[in-house]
């Protein structure tokens, strides 16, 4: 995609486009946390609803303008009655995202999603996955390296690979303890990281991000590599247990594996019109009353799950 920012362009001309090669057609709408991020109604990333108003996606899909972002779909062309459409109001990137590590998002909707039998949240997975597990990618995109966008939502079995295993097959590519490799049956199956954002499922749950793959879509040569979402959300997502009754709740979301505290004023600065000096370190989700915010107070442990 034109738009989109290109993940290590010179190593990875596999990465252009929206793909899941080698798959097979997704049952309509079993697969309801999935988001399409779109810029002018075409297709670029992929998504997955953490929270109602949140979807996490992978940090190289950002771009200057905001998603829309349709959700409840199978089809991306077809008029279909349970699909919901939102705009983003943040884009909220790893911290540490530096073109390769920590390529993990947050946007924020305009509004809240209706949870129904076609949207639905995803829990993340607790726990490191372990070499030889069975795992789901989907997405919409290039169903082979040709640049025609799948009719509908697209899914592939992939094997998740040890940490050494991956490492040798890449060679001179950093891969991090946050990333895990993930390949699929046969030769060519798999993913692009134009289908960047989409989860990596297992057991249910997102165990990660999609994030980048080879110069060929799909080869076992070298596999594709996912970002491990529980590394950059500690916990999963919790809702606020209210205390006393308030007229509004801020939202705030935390970074658990940040490596410059700064880093969070400037988030807050940006995205909660809030002077916060310190960090509630190892939560996910935060909720602050406007009253909070402007005493500065520090989140107390019934406020952070």
């Amino acid at each position: 995609m034109a738009w989109m920012v290109l993940l290590l362009c010179v190593a990875y001309y596999g990465a252009e486009g929206s793909h899941v090669v080698g798959g097979r057609d997704a049952a309509p709408h079993s697969r309801p946390y999935m988001a399409s991020l779109q810029l002018r109604g075409r297709h670029g990333c992929g998504g997955l609803l953490v929270k109602e108003d949140f979807v996490l996606t992978a940090a190289h899909c950002q771009i200057p303008e905001p998603f829309t972002v349709v959700l409840g779909s199978d089809s991306l062309v077809a008029d279909e009655p349970l699909k919901q459409t939102f705009t983003t109001v943040a884009s909220i990137p790893h911290p540490d995202y530096d073109g390769h590590a920590n390529d993990i998002m947050l946007l924020r909707l305009n509004a809240k999603a209706n949870l129904s039998t076609a949207v639905r949240l995803i829990p993340l997975q607790k726990g490191r996955l372990r070499a030889g597990a069975e795992c789901i990618t989907a997405g919409w995109g290039d169903v082979g390296d040709n640049k025609t966008l799948a009719n509908r939502l697209q899914e592939v079995n992939v094997t998740i690979l040890s940490q050494r295993r991956c490492r040798g097959k890449w060679g001179a590519v950093p891969i991090t303890r946050s990333m895990v490799c993930g390949t699929g049956a046969d030769n060519f199956q798999g993913f692009c990281s134009g289908d960047s954002g989409g989860p990596l499922v297992c057991e249910g749950a997102s165990a990660g991000i999609v994030s980048f793959s080879g110069r060929r879509c799909g080869d076992p040569r070298t596999p594709d590599i996912n970002y491990i979402s529980q590394d950059a959300l500690r916990r999963s997502t919790c809702l606020f247990r209210q205390t006393r009754r308030v007229a509004h709740w801020e939202l705030v979301f935390f970074f658990s594996t940040a490596a410059k505290p700064q880093t969070f004023r400037e988030i807050f600065h940006a995205h909660a019109a809030a002077s916060i000096t310190r960090v509630c370190a190892h939560t996910a989700f935060c909720v602050y009353s406007p009253a909070k915010v402007r005493k500065r107070r520090l989140a107390r442990s019934n406020d952070c799950c």
